[in-house]
């Protein structure tokens, strides 16, 4: 055979090419399927988050700003009394002091039910604003349970005194569930006794706090306030938002957070620390 003659280099050409094609082909048709399946996976993924959120995101939104309004209220009143059990006799009818326990922890229980949801859910593609919010999720669990809150000051870290134990907070968050909603107020009114055992933690955190006693949960408290502001501010309605103007009014009435510094430490390891919004809170306050 000739491998100069022109007509042998073509035939040889063309069989090189359909078994190279051969060999390829189905390397190349492997890879495409597989980006291909890539892709489309994300897409439901971002697709199923972005449902999860539009389902309960206006229920959360709406306790948080609830919240809010009781925080400027007991801000204001706090002196009054209103929140404080003698001889922590919790059972007692005291509208005040109850609804301010179930507002706190129907906050918790609705950012459970939204984790909950999309705990089979790769969140790692969730565009940045619905990781922020995720990550808001985290901060505000770590406001209740870190014992890091307290970094610099005495505290015995062995005690919930002034901090939850995390699995415990967990447990207290999921009695406000009942069939993948947080239950009505009235619901928890009528079932308080049965609920007290397990609930006193918060009932104890609740029950007298003032920014005169020496202890550390008053500024705890207030964190989750803060935070609380930087959170409606992002994702809440133009009219639940709160202004500068407002926000300046924490530190006329209760004075300088001594654990702020802890906080921004928090918000850093959670990456919120280039939030606009609750960066401003933390600016403003400063």
């Amino acid at each position: 055979m000739d491998f100069k003659d022109p007509a042998v280099l073509a035939a040889l050409s063309a069989v090189t090419s359909i078994v190279t094609t051969l060999a390829i082909k189905p390397w190349i048709d492997n890879k495409f399927h597989k980006l291909k399946l890539d892709v489309e996976f994300k897409s439901e993924q971002r697709k199923k988050i972005k449902q999860v959120l539009a389902k309960y995101k206006v229920h959360l939104i709406k306790v948080c700003d609830e919240v809010n309004h009781r925080f400027w209220n007991f801000q204001e009143n706090y002196s009054q009394n209103w929140h404080c059990v003698k001889n922590e006799d919790y059972d007692k009818p005291n509208y005040y002091f109850k609804s301010f326990v179930y507002r706190i922890m129907a906050v918790f229980a609705w950012i459970k039910i939204i984790e909950e949801e999309l705990i089979y859910l790769d969140t790692t593609i969730a565009s940045k604003e619905e990781l922020n919010l995720l990550k808001y999720f985290r901060l505000f669990k770590e406001i209740f349970t870190s014992v890091q809150i307290f970094k610099g000051l005495p505290y015995n870290q062995s005690h919930a005194i002034d901090h939850f134990f995390r699995n415990k907070f967990e447990e207290m968050t999921e009695l406000f569930i009942k069939d993948n909603k947080v239950i009505p107020f009235s619901e928890f009114n009528n079932n308080f006794h049965s609920l007290l055992p397990s609930i006193e933690p918060i009932c104890a955190f609740l029950n007298g706090i003032n920014p005169d006693e020496k202890r550390l949960r008053w500024d705890r408290f207030h964190l989750f306030h803060i935070v609380l502001i930087g959170f409606v501010n992002s994702y809440g309605y133009d009219f639940q938002q709160v202004d500068e103007e407002t926000i300046l009014k924490i530190n006329t009435r209760i004075g300088k957070n001594k654990l702020l510094n802890n906080l921004q430490e928090h918000i850093a390891y959670y990456k919120l620390d280039k939030e606009k919004e609750l960066m401003s809170v933390i600016t403003t306050l400063r």
